[in-house]
């Protein structure tokens, strides 16, 4: 995740999930360059795409055992200066959470919800945004 954390309300992080791990490395290698450095995210490896020195987004592996759960895709994440109470507000006007608030290390917080149209979109809080 984006470690200081983006300017509240637009987006400052995309994240693949994919069951090949391998073929996506390749794929965006060979299609814009990206390099790939492997970290951690708790429980599952996390490889951060690079352009040049910069951090550009994430790439993770679906979870043994949720593969039917969830399709190869990309998602993005909006910041947030209070993800509790967006949480509330989204859900208010019709959302439903799909991920509870998960603290992701030292760095923040995450949390995914399904708008009313179906689609997905992640927020995030960081420990260390100052706005």
């Amino acid at each position: 995740m984006p470690y200081s954390g983006g300017k509240p309300n637009e987006f400052c992080w995309t994240r693949l999930m994919t069951q090949d791990v391998n073929e996506a490395k390749r794929f965006y290698n060979k299609l814009f360059g990206w390099e790939l450095h492997k970290s951690n995210l708790g429980e599952l490896a996390l490889y951060m795409f690079k352009n040049g020195d910069k951090e550009i987004g994430g790439l993770i592996e679906t979870p043994i055992g949720f593969e039917d759960t969830y399709s190869p895709h990309w998602l993005s994440y909006i910041a947030v200066e209070d993800i509790n109470l967006t949480i509330e507000k989204a859900v208010a006007l019709g959302a439903k959470v799909f991920l509870p608030v998960k603290e992701i290390g030292t760095n923040g917080y995450i949390s995914v919800l399904v708008d009313p149209t179906g689609a997905r979109i992640g927020i995030w809080q960081a420990s260390n945004a100052i706005y």
